[in-house]
């Protein structure tokens, strides 16, 4: 089953506008590269710098909220499903045993790329229901992640 992320509505262009206004730190309606990437992680896109330069390139050194728009729109929603991402998860899971320790993926995320903070990603497990500690097995981090309302 896919999940779509982030979908492409009247609705969501309101949302998109709040997460804007969010990031833009000096109130100038453009965003730099660094908070561009911000808004698109938030949004559950994923964005590299050399992608955000060239973005910012790209509409004349200034990416304001319509250039955002069309950005988001061009790229489409983000999806993933359950399948994808527990196959992402295979290299916390070297003997193939379908579970990983919830430390090497804290580890992970918060060392690496994009970091998550320590505080953010217990956030994340929280609201998901998930534990911050000890091993959980692959397709049910997925599913809770991907869903966390569901019970």
């Amino acid at each position: 089953q896919e999940v779509s992320i982030m979908a492409a509505n009247d609705e969501q262009v309101a949302e998109w506008k709040e997460c804007f206004e969010l990031f833009d730190k000096d109130k100038d309606g453009r965003l730099s590269a660094d908070e561009l990437i911000s808004v698109m992680r938030s949004l559950g896109q994923v964005l590299t710098a050399s992608e955000a330069a060239e973005t910012k390139t790209a509409c004349g050194g200034a990416v304001d909220f319509d250039s955002l728009v069309k950005l988001l729109k061009e790229r489409g929603p983000a999806k993933t499903n359950v399948a994808s991402l527990v196959s992402a998860l295979e290299v916390l899971n070297p003997t193939g045993a379908g579970e990983f320790g919830v430390g090497d993926l804290k580890a992970l995320v918060t060392g690496i790329g994009d970091k998550l903070s320590p505080e953010e990603f217990d956030e994340i497990c929280r609201v998901a229901g998930l534990p911050d500690s000890g091993t959980v097995e692959s397709k049910y981090f997925a599913a809770r992640i991907l869903n966390p309302k569901a019970s």
